[in-house]
């Protein structure tokens, strides 16, 4: 038997495992052994390999009644056409300004919860036009239920507000994308 023996290995890189580009670790007993199919590969300094990032795209409408409760529905990656409920904690349409929480109930019935704050520009049409603006909305993953538990990231959305600043009425129409970390896969 060779004193010199070859295994290749595999490292994980941005949520994926690819061979190994280090050929100090497919050499020697020291080398990282492939996981059981479905499980990371271990990490070589003996640590906890990272959570799974993954992309994510959201196309979000949001209404609210003017009760500070908000109705909102969707499609995006890794929830599918998702529907969700939510409250305004802040609310000024002066300064053209929301925020609040929300949880996105998935396609197969998984809970993402967020926090979100939203800001526009506002500006008037004139005589009996709406107030209508465009604006930025960051969204924060602050967990879940399901396949979200434990879920972190964010995503930032362009969005188009039309409200009613006398009865805090208002719908946004918004789309972007961000980073979607999942606890586990």
């Amino acid at each position: 038997m060779s004193a010199f023996t070859f295994r290749p290995q595999v490292e994980q890189f941005d949520g994926r495992c690819l061979p190994s580009a280090n050929p100090a670790a497919t050499i020697g007993a020291g080398a990282l052994v492939p996981a059981a199919v479905g499980s990371p590969p271990a990490a070589a300094n003996g640590g906890a390999s990272e959570q799974p990032a993954v992309p994510i795209r959201l196309s979000t409408h949001i209404s609210s009644d003017g009760s500070l409760a908000l109705s909102l529905s969707g499609v995006g990656g890794h929830l599918g056409r998702w529907t969700g409920e939510g409250n305004l904690e802040d609310v000024d349409f002066d300064l053209g300004s929301v925020s609040g929480t929300a949880t996105l109930v998935a396609a197969n019935g998984d809970q993402l919860f967020v926090t979100f704050s939203a800001s526009w520009e506002p500006s008037t049409g004139g005589g009996e036009q709406p107030l209508t603006g465009v604006g930025n909305v960051t969204v924060t993953f602050t967990g879940g239920t399901g396949r979200f538990a434990g879920a972190t990231g964010g995503a930032s959305e362009v969005c188009h507000v039309t409200g009613d600043p006398s009865t805090l009425t208002f719908e946004c129409d918004s789309e972007g994308t961000g980073i979607l970390v999942l606890a586990h896969r």
